[in-house]
């Protein structure tokens, strides 16, 4: 028996069903870093 399960999901829903924490305001804060050194 094959079973197939689809799941239509924003990374963020993902990481958060699978219990994985929030980097989203780490990972725009160290982008900003990089774009000021940058520059």
């Amino acid at each position: 028996m094959k079973v197939k399960i689809e799941l239509d999901l924003s990374p963020a829903d993902a990481r958060e069903i699978f219990g994985l924490p929030d980097f989203s305001q780490l990972h725009s804060t160290i982008t900003a870093d990089l774009a000021e050194k940058c520059t």
